[in-house]
């Protein structure tokens, strides 16, 4: 898919548009692998929800280096970030600047827990919906091309959510 240049203006329809053609929901899209849990023995598909967020901004023309959540979590908040045209917003900066096609990112640092963190795009609501909708590839049932941000980032955690959107 060629990138969204800035000749093309930013706009709503371009991310709901890379938000379909990126597929994350077709089988092995953005799965890295299986892990089997050896306490359990339940079986997971391990997803590359820092891969899709890569791949997403790239298809709207915008540079975020392939870096996992927690490392692209340290570089959105830091000089790095900031030096590419990222800054820190809201919740609801984030949403409203997705609304109209700003490149815009939630992403949950793990901050020393036993796993690592979590990355997904800010995408326009639908008409009339409450609250923040992302694109977001995750566990299985994270995984999707529009849903709520709880359903992929978890409610305990979304106090710990920070957002960033490209200038």
């Amino acid at each position: 898919m060629p990138p969204v240049t800035s000749s093309r203006p930013r706009s709503a329809e371009a991310t709901l548009f890379v938000a379909d053609a990126l597929q994350v929901n077709k089988p092995g899209a953005f799965t890295a692998g299986v892990v089997q849990d050896p306490a359990t023995g339940k079986v997971f598909n391990v997803t590359r929800c820092n891969n899709y967020a890569v791949a997403f901004m790239c298809a709207l023309g915008v540079k975020l280096p392939l870096l996992t959540a927690d490392q692209l979590y340290d570089y959105l908040s830091g000089p790095g970030g900031a030096a590419d045209g990222w800054a820190e917003v809201t919740a609801d900066e984030a949403k409203q600047r997705a609304l109209v096609g700003f490149p815009t990112l939630a992403v949950w640092h793990s901050a020393g827990e036993d796993i690592h963190g979590h990355i997904a795009v800010v995408i326009p609501a639908p008409e009339g919906a409450p609250g923040i909708y992302v694109s977001a590839a995750g566990a299985p049932l994270a995984t999707f091309i529009s849903g709520r941000i709880e359903a992929t980032f978890g409610s305990a955690r979304m106090a710990a959510v920070r957002y960033f959107s490209h200038a």
